[in-house]
């Protein structure tokens, strides 16, 4: 709880400028709307969401298509994928991301903050184009993502006959959405060797607001006369939104009898169209400026570019499996390669890394139970916004799955069509750091912090199947 000060009897003092000039701040943001790896909050198959995403060296489902497109023509039927995070929940906490330092006291802004988000993760629709062949069309939601944070903060302090009054409010509030729509096309080259390709375009949308306002006046008890009023208001908002593509390639080996080696590569995504707006809104009314100082000022920067650069860094996936007659147990490592963004970016990005490993087992015929432990963590990058942050999520998945074949012509093993069932539960704990903002009312330290940030998210995973 803030300390309270002793009762004073003079107007509050006037904010100094942002410690940050307002045309950088608009330009990072223009400049980073659309840079950062989407975070992968949902799966897109019941095997990856049974196993924390663990087992792509022998994934067969629709699932296949992004995790590892060879495995594809592991299964000769043809096949329809539907799935969706029915719900997200995320409990997000930080001490002090906003605070203001007014005379004798500070106010800090704890982040407590829930939201539920509801992400249609995946539908996929593959068809056997030889025995060898097989091919698929895939709509993903790779990231879906919202944050809103608003504080008030009023002082008022009577003294002498004078009151005081001191008003703070500050609004955060930011949206993403990433989806990646395109086809994949998988051969087995031999009965243990398999190769798949994919072709991604991609679509992304981010939108950013900060405001903060500001004000403080004396009253006169006596005359109920308004003295010495000041108002400060600051508003940045922005959008961005950019096409892009993304090319995969995925392999899968036998190496022997249940032993498999899987490897996926995803390109770096290559933007080919860009568009941004940022709007600035800055003002300053005070009754005690001298004539003709600025009391504020617009400005609008959009741009509307086709031009090529890279929005994420490759990835590299390798993984080892073992499959039995009624279970599989697998272990992947993922690599994402240091990048730099040429055109925006600010610096170099450093490698990074994470680990997952599960298994699934079927207990009849018609239930399997699925376990997973993984990790995903955030790339060590510069914090460019108040809000941004850098998070490593550690993590356990549960999953069932329900199977029922029904015949079509009397024969069920050639001709039935199978339909499966997926629920699985998702617990992520996400640590790291956020930009916070401080409002320094009696020095000059006003500007970008950086403070500790945590989240827990719960995701529930839906998932239905039909092979026919």
């Amino acid at each position: 709880m803030p300390s309270r000060a002793a009762p004073v009897s003079h107007a509050w003092p006037r904010p100094p400028a942002p410690g940050r000039s307002l045309l950088a701040v608009a330009l990072l943001l223009l400049a980073s709307g659309g840079s950062a790896a989407a975070r992968q909050a949902a799966y897109f198959g019941d095997a990856a969401a049974m196993t924390g995403g663990s087992g792509m060296a022998l994934y067969r489902g629709g699932g296949a298509a992004w995790y590892n497109p060879a495995g594809l023509v592991g299964n000769r039927r043809g096949q329809v994928d539907l799935s969706a995070s029915v719900f997200v929940l995320r409990v997000r906490s930080s001490s002090g991301l906003l605070e203001t330092l007014a005379p004798g006291q500070v106010h800090r802004a704890d982040l407590a903050h829930v939201s539920l988000d509801t992400i249609p993760s995946a539908l996929v629709y593959k068809r056997r184009l030889s025995d060898r062949v097989h091919a698929a069309v895939a709509v993903l939601v790779t990231d879906q993502s919202s944050f809103q944070m608003r504080d008030v903060f009023e002082i008022t302090e009577p003294g002498g006959g004078i009151l005081s009054r001191y008003y703070q409010d500050t609004t955060i509030s930011s949206k993403r959405e990433t989806y990646h729509v395109g086809g994949v096309i998988s051969w087995a080259v031999t009965p243990r060797f398999r190769l798949g390709w994919g072709l991604f375009c991609v679509y992304s949308r981010f939108a950013y607001r900060f405001r903060d306002l500001t004000a403080s006046h004396v009253e006169d008890q006596g005359t109920q006369e308004l003295q010495d009023p000041w108002m400060y208001a600051f508003d940045v908002s922005a959008d961005s939104t950019f096409w892009a593509l993304r090319l995969t390639m995925g392999m899968q080996w036998e190496l022997a009898r249940g032993f498999f080696v899987g490897l996926t590569m995803r390109s770096p995504t290559i933007k080919l169209h860009d568009r941004n707006r940022v709007d600035v809104l800055f003002s300053m009314v005070d009754s005690g400026a001298p004539a003709g100082e600025l009391a504020g000022f617009f400005k609008k920067l959009e741009s509307r570019d086709a031009v090529l650069g890279f929005t994420t860094p490759m990835e590299l996936v390798l993984g080892l499996a073992y499959r039995g007659r009624r279970f599989f147990v697998g272990l992947e490592g993922e690599l994402l390669l240091p990048f730099y963004h040429v055109l925006q970016y600010v610096g170099d990005t450093p490698p990074q890394w994470n680990l997952r490993l599960g298994g699934r087992v079927f207990l009849t015929k018609k239930v399997a139970l699925g376990l997973g432990i993984f990790t995903e963590r955030s790339f060590d990058k510069e914090l460019l916004y108040v809000g941004d942050q850098r998070l490593d999520f550690y993590g356990v998945t549960l999953g069932l799955k329900l199977r029922k074949a029904y015949s079509v012509r009397g024969n069920k093993r050639a001709d039935a069509m199978v339909f499966t069932t997926t629920l699985a539960v998702r617990y992520g704990y996400g640590v790291g750091t956020t930009m916070g903002y401080v409002n320094d009312l009696v020095g000059d330290t006003s500007g970008e912090v950086e403070r500790s940030y945590n989240v827990h998210e719960v995701s529930l995973y839906l998932g239905s199947s039909l092979y026919f």
